[in-house]
């Protein structure tokens, strides 16, 4: 799984909007896995492991190939 061809990139000096990647899954885990994001959503499970991540991640990369949407991740630009 890579990211999406010509993916979009946006950066600025405090942050970067571009789309998720595999290496991205340990650190998502913890924030989409907590009780509380499960609770204001319809489509998160809890709990929401690894397995859900990476089926999210795929499931992401093939609409973007099919132009049927994109879905970006927000990160903050090191300093």
């Amino acid at each position: 799984m890579n990211s999406p061809i010509n993916a979009v990139v946006l950066k600025t000096s405090r942050l970067i909007l571009r789309p998720l990647r595999r290496d991205d899954v340990p650190e998502l885990l913890p924030i989409i896995g907590a009780r509380e994001v499960a609770d204001t959503t319809l489509r998160i499970p809890h709990p929401y492991t690894q397995e859900d991540a990476l089926q999210f991640l795929e499931y992401s990369d093939a609409v973007w190939q099919k132009r049927e949407g994109a879905r970006f991740g927000i990160f903050c630009a090191k300093r």
